[in-house]
């Protein structure tokens, strides 16, 4: 595909406390581990089965370092992989069939024979594409409307897409760029929602919007978006007339969720980067497109438009971007990973009687104790797990050790965490290098240790709340921002002020429905 592609790694607010977002503790967002790997490893696998002709790694500057040091790894096998394909595929004899045998679906890449090319001596290495480049791009703007308008834009040469560092989906790319292609010309970019389908996803920590849009031209488009504090405070929702007297079928939805996956137009870089449009872009990119979407109603002549494709529902797509989805997210992979692994999903029983279930995964160099068992969890490397103890359903990182007759039921437990003898832990979040005491009962807490921070940054943060409180945000993902932004109950109509518009309709009043 010619497309370049951009990944934004947030701070992860919504993942407090395992991100790195507070103290010394936490993790670099992308690469808080799914299934045991950085869940930005599931985007970048995506855009490479995408074939996009360039890969970029958006970040703040502070974190860039740690996340090329946790990505060492996955990039050196990614090359060796390459190398060792070359080679079986130079070694094959040119005049058998062996090399039909290998599929793209089996290397991972897209490679394909003219005619009988192996029986007539035609070597097919130069047929294997060579993985794309992944660039990284440190930020210092304050979020990723303001990084795309004064750092990227510069960058872009052809059509690109806009990405988030967190989901996970078994939608091929290919789909998505199909509807892009083929939505109406008038489209500036085409913005994905999707619905959530994962019963155990906790929907009070899901960012629901309400979400205009309309079918009546050649492809659907996104007209509006509203935030749920909005409409709260005002007590109704609030729709221009102008709106309506344009698009006067249009659909209001609150179960779209934003993926923040966006394909757009080359010539969205000229839209945003000429000043006669005045579009204010020191915002979130959700911000940004909401207003690109109203831009196409709000003139009194037509303008370009935003399309929207919302993923059907025989797809699955998950963001991880709260606790909540955190925890589903590796859910689903285990999941994945035992229905590809059908042979292996029975449990193991080790020698001193402790079982590890077959629908679970254990990392490297971790011991067990005496009829320890083990069901539906995502263990990291180098843990130490005592004797009778059960462990339900949860997500527990690297370096920790969970001492004797320990129960624990759907809980994240991050790093270097200790759980000392006797407790039972029911739905908690244990922040990495917290000592959990001996005998405690707990029950849907976080646990998290306490920090003293100065004075100063503790002022800095303050005024950064109180400017943050005057912007609504239409999406609470913290993956948008390289740095922060609250939401506010308020719709920030002074949005629209960075138009100018010629207005022959003359009307302000806005439909109450």
């Amino acid at each position: 595909m010619d497309y370049q592609a951009f990944i934004f790694c947030g701070k992860g607010h919504g993942l407090e406390p395992f991100s790195k977002t507070r103290g010394d503790t936490g993790i670099v967002k992308a690469l808080l581990p799914v299934g045991n790997k950085p869940m930005i490893e599931y985007v970048l696998d995506w855009c490479e089965q995408a074939g996009f002709k360039e890969i970029n790694v958006v970040i703040d500057k502070n974190d860039l370092d740690l996340l090329k040091e946790g990505l060492g790894s996955y990039l050196l096998r990614r090359e060796e992989s390459y190398k060792k394909l070359m080679k079986n595929l130079n070694s094959v004899s040119p005049f058998t069939n062996s090399s039909s045998t290998l599929s793209s679906a089996s290397v991972g890449h897209n490679y394909s024979s003219s005619g009988n090319g192996s029986a007539s001596g035609v070597n097919l290495s130069h047929n294997l594409k060579k993985p794309t480049p992944i660039k990284f791009i440190s930020s210092e703007c304050q979020n990723t409307g303001e990084c795309l308008a004064k750092e990227l834009l510069p960058k872009i040469t052809s059509n690109f897409v806009l990405l988030p560092c967190d989901f996970i989906t078994d939608i091929p790319p290919q789909i998505l760029s199909y509807q892009f292609l083929n939505m109406s010309d008038d489209n500036l970019c085409m913005s994905v929602y999707y619905k959530n389908k994962f019963e155990n996803i906790d929907k009070k920590q899901l960012s629901n919007c309400f979400t205009v849009y309309s079918e009546e031209e050649d492809s659907p488009v996104l007209l509006d978006i509203y935030s749920k504090e909005s409409v709260d405070k005002n007590k109704y929702l609030q729709i221009r007339t102008q709106l309506l007297w344009r698009f006067p079928k249009a659909t209001v939805s609150t179960t779209l969720l934003n993926s923040f996956i966006y394909f757009c137009s080359y010539k969205l870089v000229s839209i945003l980067g000429d000043a006669e449009n005045k579009i204010n872009c020191n915002k979130s990119l959700t911000k940004v497109f909401r207003d690109l979407s109203r831009r196409s109603w709000q003139h009194s002549t037509k303008k370009e438009t935003v399309g929207i494709f919302v993923i059907p529902e025989v797809g699955n797509f998950l963001r991880s971007n709260n606790l909540s989805s955190y925890m589903e997210a590796n859910r689903y992979i285990l999941k994945v990973r035992s229905t590809y692994s059908s042979n292996n999903t029975s449990a193991h029983t080790h020698n001193n009687n402790s079982t590890v279930g077959g629908d679970s995964f254990v990392g490297g160099n971790c011991t067990f104790g005496e009829k320890t068992n083990i069901k539906k969890s995502v263990i990291g490397n180098n843990c130490k797990i005592g004797k009778k103890c059960r462990i339900v359903g949860c997500v527990i990182f690297t370096n920790l050790e969970i001492e004797d007759d320990c129960h624990i039921e759907n809980c994240i437990i991050g790093n270097f965490a200790k759980i000392s003898k006797k407790c039972k832990l029911t739905n908690c979040y244990v922040e990495s290098s917290y000592e959990v005491g001996e005998k405690s009962m707990l029950k849907g807490e976080t646990l998290k240790s306490l920090y003293l921070a100065d004075n100063s940054d503790e002022d800095n943060n303050n005024n950064e709340n109180d400017e943050d409180n005057d912007h609504d945000d239409d999406d609470d993902d913290d993956d948008e921002y390289m740095y922060r932004e609250e939401i506010s109950g308020e719709d920030d109509e002074e949005d629209g002020e960075g138009y100018e518009y010629d207005d022959e309709y003359g009307d302000d009043d806005i439909f109450e429905r």
